[in-house]
């Protein structure tokens, strides 16, 4: 059976996300005028020009760098710097990236140099007053000679980092606390609040005039907050009205629609007062000294949106985008596209889609939330009885949030299951369960546990899904009540790291199992409650989430970053059906891949959409 990958081109685009973290204000080096610097999450960042109130998108050479740091800094020459990540490195064990400037004349960053060691997106860089470069890598504070290229470490471990201006000290985050180190001397010492208490802190920033400030209760004030200076090694208090921050929100969705936490203190205000209120989509508000607004459109470069996620229903393949966040389609019989725009409240991504009763159901990143759109009825997104896509609420709806949905299935009457694990201080995991004819939710929060993959066993009405607990070496198979959410059994399974990415039922006695850190493919029976044959290391590259479906010879088929393969089900023989040049950012972040009426396989990769002919 011969087999033939066809690419069919980029699904859609749109502006790069922007970064909630990265905020600052620059001066033009020639004339002194100040900018607001807005790092977008994956490419590039914004210059935004108060004064012409416009803005200029600077990227790399995109056919080198698969993208830049989150981070950008202003050195002593007046140019910005960032890293830039070679192109097919990113995400990868050793990084290999360049020290990247742009002059404010240059149409795309130019690259100084590459760097001996490797550097992931967790980067930080600043520049001191006397012109050293420091960076963050992994809780690493190195600083990186300019002249002679060389890198040296200077603290570890380290949390953010901010210079301070027009002085030799570096404030970072150490052990949940406030740390001033000197540059010169790379003397460290912990900062003091006046009442003799140790500062303790989430972020620091620079405001616009320069300061390091950060937010911290002093004393018994009514307000309770009061913002605090470091300078010269010390936190001092500052009255409000010289610090220069505002509220701002940015958020690539409409005005109102965003949750709380994506509304920052940020610098966007400038020495005359005003300020920039608002940054949505390709527009941004500038708020003068009158207190009048006003919004202009800036010239944001569209950038090709990387795919996440794919499910097949309703004629068409629908498909997710990660950062920012677009409904995607694909219309089989026509061959063509449709970008629908942001489909939920957050930004991140869609981690898994059902398609049922002639409804897309997805659940999204951050806060593990549900959405229902029915593609029957007009696009109306607001908070409203009658929007579409309507909002379902998260998973968890109190304390930390679950955040990532790795698991999805369905049952004979359609109703929709979801499985999310925790992530920053949650270590809960949940499942929810969608009445396919109320589009009521039922939720069933798991303490102390991560659950992964999910699929549906139609001889129990139980739900079989993959959970690894606390403090636990092994994978476990639990089988969970479908109406209930009890665990009515575990077993342990696989003693190794990884999760099982990936259930297929073969209707009978066996469950197939993907597990991802060692390649492994398995069988589990259900008789026997236990793995009965296994194929280890199947050398075929690193497996997608969601990616086994049986194919039209009877195999199993499945998706890595480098090709599409089959296995047969005694897990005796395996086979590389096809390979393909691998387009994604982080090589097996894609959940999902769909056999269309054509009898043919279509997959995800990077922003592009592929078919695997079968002639």
């Amino acid at each position: 059976m011969p087999f033939q990958i066809e690419d069919l081109g980029v699904a859609g685009v749109g502006e790069a996300n922007l970064d909630g973290g990265g905020f600052y204000l620059v001066r033009h080096p020639a004339t002194g005028a100040e900018y607001a610097i807005l790092p977008t999450l994956e490419h590039s960042f914004l210059v935004i020009d108060p004064r012409r109130r416009n803005a200029v998108h600077v990227l790399p050479d995109m056919s080198l760098y698969q993208r830049m740091s989150r981070f950008t800094a202003q050195g002593p020459d007046g140019a910005l710097y960032s890293i830039g990540f070679h192109k097919g490195q990113c995400f990868s064990p050793r990084p290999t990236c360049s020290l990247l400037k742009w002059d404010w004349k240059a149409e795309l960053m130019q690259p100084c140099f590459d760097l001996e060691k490797p550097h992931d997106t967790c980067l930080n860089m600043d520049f001191d007053t006397d012109g050293r470069l420091f960076l963050q890598w992994q809780g690493r504070l190195t600083e990186l000679d300019l002249t002679t290229r060389r890198e040296t470490l200077v603290l570890e471990p380290v949390g953010q980092f901010v210079c301070g201006w027009d002085e030799p000290w570096l404030y970072l985050i150490k052990n949940q606390a406030v740390w001033a180190l000197e540059t010169r001397t790379n003397v460290l010492q912990p900062l003091m609040l006046p009442d003799g208490r140790i500062c303790p802190v989430e972020r620091l920033q620079r405001d616009g005039a320069g300061r390091v400030i950060i937010r911290a209760v002093v004393g018994q004030r009514a307000s309770g907050v009061d913002w605090i200076e470091l300078k010269g090694g010390q936190a001092q208090p500052v009255a409000a009205g010289k610090v220069r921050l505002t509220e701002t929100l940015i958020t690539n969705l409409e005005i109102g629609q965003a949750e709380p936490w994506m509304t920052y203190w940020t610098p966007f205000v400038f020495a005359d007062g005003s300020y920039i209120s608002r940054v949505i989509g390709i527009e941004a508000t500038l708020v003068d000294t009158s207190g009048l607004w006003h919004t202009f459109t800036m010239d944001r470069k569209v950038q090709p949106l990387q795919l996440f996620a794919m499910v097949a229903g309703g004629g068409r393949l629908w498909m997710g985008t990660v950062l920012p966040l677009h409904l995607l389609s694909y219309d089989l019989s026509a061959g063509k596209f449709a970008n629908y725009g942001t489909p939920t409240p957050v930004p991140g991504e869609i981690y898994n889609m059902v398609w049922s009763g002639e409804r897309l159901f997805m659940a999204s990143y951050p806060g593990a939330g549900v959405t229902r759109y029915d593609p029957g009825r007009p696009w109306r997104f607001d908070r409203s009885d009658q929007a579409n896509p309507r909002q379902l609420g998260r998973i968890k709806e109190s304390g930390p949030a679950l955040h990532r949905t790795h698991g999805r299935a369905q049952d004979p009457a359609g109703n929709v299951y979801f499985a999310a694990k925790g992530d920053y201080g949650c270590v809960d995991s949940g499942i929810a369960r969608i009445d396919i004819a109320t589009e009521t939710m039922s939720r069933w929060i798991y303490p102390n546990t991560t659950m992964t993959a999910l699929t549906y066993l139609p001889q129990t009405g139980q739900l079989l899904v993959c959970e690894r607990r606390m403090g636990e070496s092994c994978l476990r198979g639990s089988f969970v009540a479908a109406d209930t959410g009890a665990i009515a059994e575990s077993l342990p399974l696989i003693q190794d790291d990884g999760d099982i990415i990936a259930w297929l039922h073969d209707g009978g006695d066996l469950i197939y199992g993907l597990h991802d850190y060692r390649a492994t493919i398995f069988a589990f029976s259900l008789k026997e409650r236990r793995i009965v044959r296994k194929i280890e290391e199947l050398h075929f590259g690193e497996h997608c989430k969601n990616s086994l479906i049986f194919g039209p010879d009877q195999r199993l088929w499945g998706v890595t970053h480098e090709c599409v393969f089959a296995v047969d089900r005694e897990l005796r023989a395996k086979e590389r059906l096809a390979a393909y040049e691998d387009r994604m950012l982080i090589r097996h972040s894609r959940f999902g891949l769909e056999f269309g009426p054509d009898g043919h396989l279509y997959f995800m990769n990077g922003a592009h959409l592929m078919r695997l002919i079968v002639k």
